[in-house]
Order: C-alpha cells, then structure tokens, then sequence
C-alpha cells in the first residue's frame, strides 16, 4: 500500500502524475471513463495524436484525440501501455485552474483506492492490502442508479 498527498483547488481533487521526469497535476475523477491529457502536454511529450471524438460535458469543448502514453507513474505505481484521450483542457475550464490531465477509470480499475479528503490523500495498492475503515453497505445497482438502505434518524431509507 502506498499514499500520495492531493492537492486542492476549489473543492477539485488533483493528484501528482509523473510522466518521463516531469510532474504534472492531474484531476482525480472516478466517474471519468479514461485517462485524459491535456493537448499542450500532449505536444511537449511529442505524442502523436490520432483519430478524432466529440466531446461533450460542462463545457462544450470540441473534438477528443487519441495518443498511446508508454508509461505514468503515481507514487511508485506505474501504469504502462496507456491509450489516452487528449483536450485542450485550459479550454474547458476556461482558465480558472491549471489541469494537466484527469485521472480515471484505468487508475480506480488496477488498485484498491481509498480518498481521505479531509487529510488530502490518496492511498491505494493491490486488492487486499488497505484495511476496511468502516461498514460495508449493500448496494443496488439494478436500476441504474446506485441506491443503498441506510438508517436517519431511527428511519430506515434508500439513499
């Protein structure tokens, strides 16, 4: 198991990503479906860009290119062989705040992830290696929204 300390802007989670010997700060989105680099890091890191996908979200911010990254580097994890989505992200936050990349779904799929926000960090490691730090809740997932029974104030409700 190993830990990471987070960065916060404005309630938004980053975490420090190594890529060759640079560090850059990427967003920590579990909803997101993949890895996303920002299109001028894209360039710096030579990386040629195929294909193109619209994008859409917050802001409408035009067309998604794919690059395939070697490796990254979180903590000492290494995740190797990445096919990357890349955006001018600068755009899409209409420079309030730097974003090197987001960090999504391949991250949360190869490691056990626990977030301590009130401490702002990150700690994650193989299955098995983080220790339950609370009750487990069943959840339903056969709707299509996740709903879990939990007790408020003495009433038993789906949340």
């Amino acid at each position: 198991m190993q830990s990471v300390a987070l960065m916060e802007h404005d309630g938004h989670f980053f975490v420090p990503v190594r890529i060759g010997l640079k560090t850059y700060r990427f967003l920590l989105d579990s909803g997101a479906q993949g890895i996303l680099l920002d299109r001028h890091i894209t360039r710096a890191l030579n990386l040629r860009e195929e294909g193109t996908l619209e994008a859409s979200g917050a802001q409408r911010t035009g067309g998604l290119r794919l690059a395939k990254l070697d490796a990254l580097r979180i903590g000492e994890a290494t995740l190797r062989d990445q096919v990357v989505a890349t955006l001018d992200l600068g755009a899409s936050s209409l420079g309030a705040f730097r974003i090197d990349g987001i960090l999504g779904y391949p991250f949360f799929a190869s490691a056990v992830v626990r977030v301590d926000f009130a401490r702002k960090k990150l700690f994650f490691g193989p299955p098995g290696s983080l220790a339950s730090a609370g009750d487990y809740l069943d959840v339903d997932l056969d709707r299509g929204l996740s709903e879990a029974m939990v007790s408020v104030d003495g009433l038993r409700v789906p949340l």
